[in-house]
């Protein structure tokens, strides 16, 4: 057993080491048109707040936005139209009352309205990080419509809550970004991708046979990966979002992609299994560190999270240098990474209760 944990270690190595010497891939040209589509149910401060942003972001090439209110019970819809009134490039659209749970349903309905082939998708409750926003992401996806598997980050608040279920969601970017270059994307955040049209569409139909609340992500995820030719990922340009983050809005996140696991195709569960099995084994080694005879493992259990370490301190202060954490907030982030296979474990033997919209609730 020593021995395998030490091998874990070393193998944590290589796949987190992945993430600093592989970059991105760049289309060619630049997008010739995007259609951003926003959904957003009750969201009328977040729709206040946040769409004057993205009006503010200037690309080279034209940019139309279909606004999605969800069945809301605010004055959403209201706000949206006398903001269309106003901006030739909005268009809103609306669901009167909701048959499904989540934002699959809203997606659909902006998606089949979009203009252009090429779409960005992301929630009322996201910003962009800079003006540039868009003329990065249209850069970045090039000529020919492509896949985008973008950052959303979480701002979080004071509460502990919110910090720890950031800090897992960011440990779990890291991860899955480390092993792109050679497993393809398997999962990502939903408020920050960009897919062809039609594909979009395709997938939001496969999703919906299994019953999933999920709308851009879950299983649409896979089917994007299997049926885009060209694929694209990157740290920017990032949304930002102030939505909060619960215990147990995060526990019924992680129940919901509990039930979705299933309905994978078997190369990306393989790769899950084998992440968790890595960090578990990974952690296991560190709490257990004293026991150990041999110095060779020892030191490889302690270059596998160490990694794990940096790794967490590069994502907070490059990749995600818009967020300066407290102290407090980087030490929840050290424990997070310490914890990381056994808290997930445990949310998922929770039984949570719906809650209103959260940072989760709508992606």
């Amino acid at each position: 057993m020593e021995y395998l944990l030490g091998l874990a270690g070393f193998v944590q190595v290589l796949v987190q080491g992945a993430l600093f010497f592989f970059r991105p891939k760049v289309g060619h040209g630049t997008c010739p048109g995007l259609s951003v589509v926003v959904c957003g149910r009750n969201a009328e401060f977040d729709w206040k707040r946040n769409l004057d942003l993205w009006l503010a972001c200037k690309t080279t090439q034209p940019v139309e936005f279909v606004l999605i209110d969800d069945a809301s019970t605010d004055a959403s819809l209201a706000f949206l139209n006398s903001l269309a009134c106003q901006e030739g490039r909005v268009r809103v659209l609306s669901i009167d009352s909701k048959s499904s749970p989540g934002k699959r349903d809203a997606l659909a309905l902006g998606l089949s309205q979009a203009k252009f082939q090429q779409v960005f998708v992301t929630d009322a409750d996201c910003r962009p990080d800079s003006p540039t926003f868009l003329q990065e992401l249209m850069d970045i996806l090039g000529a020919e419509p492509a896949l985008f598997v973008g950052n959303g980050l979480l701002i979080s608040s004071n509460s502990l809550a919110s910090n720890v279920a950031m800090a897992e969601a960011d440990r779990l970017a890291r991860m899955n970004f480390s092993g792109l270059p050679w497993i393809g994307f398997t999962t990502a955040v939903g408020r920050n991708m960009a897919y062809p049209k039609e594909t979009g569409l395709a997938a939001l139909r496969y999703s919906k046979k299994f019953g999933t609340a999920g709308g851009d992500d879950d299983l649409g995820l896979p089917f994007l990966v299997s049926r885009c030719q060209n694929k694209r990922f990157g740290y920017k340009p990032s949304t930002l979002s102030d939505a909060p983050a619960t215990f147990q809005d995060w526990a019924l996140q992680k129940q919901r992609h509990w039930k979705t696991a299933p309905h994978y195709p078997f190369p990306i569960k393989a790769v899950f299994v084998l992440r968790w099995l890595l960090l578990g084994a990974n952690t296991l080694g560190l709490i257990v560190l004293p026991f150990f005879h041999s110095k060779i493992t020892m030191g490889l259990v302690l270059a596998g999270w160490s990694i794990q370490l940096f790794s967490t301190f590069l994502w907070v202060y490059v990749f995600a240098s818009i967020r300066k954490p407290t102290p407090k907030a980087l030490w929840v982030y050290l424990m997070a990474e310490l914890l990381a296979i056994f808290v997930p474990v445990l949310i998922l033997l929770q039984k949570p209760t719906n809650t209103s919209k959260t940072w989760n609730s709508n992606s």
